[in-house]
């Protein structure tokens, strides 16, 4: 093979590797981590949890925001841990890389969030904090997301509508379930996080309209 077909070849082998290594979330090697590190939201997110996730943590403060006070916030390890990227979404120049964690501990955890990217001094890098208070609104992203489709779904394959008008029957009852599931929601996850229960919303107080 001449000299000009070799560095094709090794080029196409680093780029096809390279995609793969970001799709598939495969381990590789430091070596080619530095090959494979474009200044992007969602490589550097992607990035991020390669090493957040493996058993040298400590490299991941290369990739925050606040690297002196960067701690390891991910308990345990195990070479089974994966982190894949779904969407990015913007805001006022900040990145919103929506995550979904699956972790191995003493039994399998699947954690969505979103992980938070910030541009410094024009190198895009992960705030830690903010990407830890993103839990629940990725997990309320995640059941908003269930339920549109399976309504969408629904509608379309077992006939919910009527000359073109939605069943008043259904209409009725999704807006009871829901309400009631969002109360039911409200409660038990205050009462997980502070060991106490609070309705939240007096639309979810016992005396409430249930219409």
């Amino acid at each position: 093979m001449n000299k000009k077909g070799l560095s094709i070849f090794l080029g196409t082998t680093l780029l096809v590797g390279g995609v793969a290594g970001f799709v598939y979330q495969n381990e590789v090697s430091d070596f080619f981590d530095l090959l494979y590190t474009p200044n992007d939201p969602a490589a550097v997110a992607n990035d991020f949890w390669k090493v957040a996730l493996s058993e040298n943590k400590a490299r991941a403060k290369g990739y925050v925001s606040n690297p002196q006070e960067y701690e390891d916030f991910v308990e345990g390890y195990s070479k089974y841990d994966r982190a894949s990227i779904e969407r990015v979404d913007e805001q006022a120049q900040t990145y919103y890389v929506k995550t979904q964690l699956k972790v191995y501990r003493d039994e399998v955890y699947s954690i969505p969030l979103f992980t938070v990217v910030t541009s410094i001094n024009g190198k895009y890098k992960v705030d830690v904090e903010a990407t830890k208070l993103s839990v629940a609104d990725a997990a309320f992203d995640n059941v908003i997301s269930y339920y549109e489709n399976a309504i969408s779904g629904g509608e379309k394959v077992l006939h919910f509508t009527r000359d073109d008008q939605v069943n008043p029957q259904f209409i009725a009852v999704a807006k009871q379930q829901l309400r009631h599931s969002l109360c039911n929601l409200a409660v038990n996850s205050t009462e997980l996080l502070s060991g106490t229960k609070d309705a939240l919303f007096t639309e979810c107080e016992p005396s409430a309209d249930t219409k």
